[in-house]
């Protein structure tokens, strides 16, 4: 029974990278390479972050320190990933098989990402606590949050964590693009606040009750970061298509579909 019910909690936890990765990027298959790669990167964050707080004692003093360490990490390899795209890029080395200009492609480049970052985060951490707990006396419940069953607890905030992965992607990888200096950097300091916040908020279920606020708190911010992502993703596009059609009008009828960021498959 415990392994079926831990089984099922981890499917519903990798329930949003399944699906977006089944409607959204599995038709383009240079999306599913650039996940991948992500997912090689966050690993290799998480074990440099490991060793920096092995190597640094004050690291260790409190909770708070290493999840500040893990998600400054996750974001430096982000950026790192960019960074060494956009070089590659630059010298030539064949980067567009995997990398399309156009801006729906760079949503989509988001998203792989986030996808890749996602689901290493569930796969590691959620398997990582309820290991931690099978075959416990606190396998079910846990003293300081009797209130729902942890199963249920770590399967809800592995989700959470794993659609705020999906969001920090399609938002921060297009404002890398973006040549104005205040709102990309601007909106990089939102997407690495929100990511330590929630990362810190999960420290409060560690007193009586508190994984019901945890819980709340991330639920709530998942909602005002889908809602974010819809309006960018929109405006984004818009103004791009609204470029182009002016651009059209300069150029003549003849301007090739992917001007608007819509590559073949």
């Amino acid at each position: 029974m415990g392994l079926l019910l831990s089984v099922g909690v981890l499917l519903l936890s990798l329930s949003a990278s399944t699906a977006t990765a089944l409607c959204l990027l599995l038709a383009k298959p240079y999306l599913i390479i650039l996940a991948v790669t992500a997912a090689f990167a966050w690993s290799l964050a998480m074990i440099l972050a490991s060793a920096l707080w092995f190597a640094v004692p004050p690291l260790k003093s409190s909770a708070a320190w290493s999840l500040w360490l893990a998600v400054s990490a996750q974001e430096c390899a982000r950026l790192a990933m960019y960074e060494t795209f956009a070089y590659m890029r630059k010298i030539g080395e064949g980067v567009e098989a995997f990398v399309r200009p156009g801006r729906a492609n760079t949503l989509l480049s988001g998203l792989a990402v986030g996808l890749g970052f996602s689901s290493m985060s569930v796969l590691v951490n959620f398997c990582a606590v309820v290991a931690d707990s099978y075959m416990t006396r606190t396998a079910v419940y846990i003293p300081s949050c009797n209130q729902i069953n942890f199963f249920v607890a770590a399967s809800a905030l592995s989700l959470a964590h794993s659609v705020l992965h999906l969001c920090w992607g399609a938002v921060i990888w297009p404002l890398y693009e973006s040549r104005q200096i205040r709102f990309k950097w601007g909106g990089c300091a939102l997407v690495y606040c929100g990511h330590l916040f929630a990362a810190l908020i999960g420290l409060t279920s560690a007193n009586p009750g508190g994984c019901i606020v945890s819980l709340t708190v991330v639920w709530v911010e998942v909602v005002l970061a889908v809602i974010l992502v819809g309006l960018f993703s929109r405006a984004y596009l818009a103004d791009r298509i609204r470029v182009d059609t002016g651009s059209e009008q300069v150029r003549g009828p003849n301007r090739s579909r992917s001007s608007i960021g819509e590559l073949p498959h």
